[in-house]
């Protein structure tokens, strides 16, 4: 048991390594960038690097925000969570609370997505915190796959 718990702890680490890759090259590539051709870049340009590396500093903080719940899910919290923290949550509100937060944090302003909840949807089961994240990480998933016009 103790080799399987060391085998997801490294890939837990090898993933949370790698996904941080991609968002820091954005951040440091496009502040070299801005800092040594500002004065010579045009105003859309500019605006379009400032617009990267805010993208890169959210898909950051999701990354970060993302990291207590898997390194729970791995530690065998989720059990005792599961035993003690279950309480009902309407689904509905929780899908718009994280449609709302995504909204206003959405990477790509050429993909809209449009919100149509189901009324009789009502009281689920669970641990809230761990549902908006499944919410949280569906909504990325759905804007990341996603083409303009989809």
């Amino acid at each position: 048991m103790t080799h399987e718990l060391d085998a997801i702890r490294l890939n837990l680490i090898n993933m949370i390594t790698h996904q941080l890759r991609t968002p820091l090259n954005v951040i440091y590539g496009s502040r070299s960038v801005l800092t040594e051709e500002l004065a010579t870049v045009s105003g859309e340009t500019t605006q379009m690097m400032l617009d990267l590396l805010k993208a890169g500093a959210q898909q950051m903080k999701r990354i970060v925000d993302r990291m207590p719940y898997m390194a729970q899910i791995t530690e065998g919290h989720l059990e005792r969570l599961l035993s003690t923290d279950r309480v009902y949550t309407n689904l509905n509100t929780v899908i718009e609370t994280v449609y709302a937060e995504h909204n206003d944090t959405t990477l790509h302003s050429d993909i809209q997505v449009i919100l149509d909840l189901d009324e009789e949807v009502g009281l689920v089961r669970g641990i809230e915190k761990f549902i908006k994240f499944v919410v949280s990480e569906l909504l990325d998933n759905a804007v990341n796959a996603s083409r303009p016009g989809q």
